[in-house]
């Protein structure tokens, strides 16, 4: 476990503290939790759009681009 130092406003720490207290955990606890879902959301909701990219995309084939980039040099 790596230790993270954070401030916050008294509003934030008041409601965090709320929390924790409902849940019977430390404030340390909760505030992990909260940091843990909101990254891991973050990366699911990534590997879902490069899933549904990959869906696309599947099957079809792709020319070498190597045509695009000589006829893009001699246009400049």
């Amino acid at each position: 476990m790596v230790k993270l130092v954070i401030t916050i406003d008294e509003k934030t720490l008041s409601a965090l503290q709320r929390r924790a207290q409902i849940r019977q955990r430390k404030v340390e606890e909760e505030a992990a939790d909260i940091l843990r879902q909101v990254a891991l959301s973050d990366r699911e909701a990534l590997v879902q759009h490069l899933q549904a990219l990959h869906a696309q995309f599947r099957g079809q084939r792709f020319e070498g681009s190597a045509e695009l980039i000589r006829e893009d040099r001699e246009n400049r």
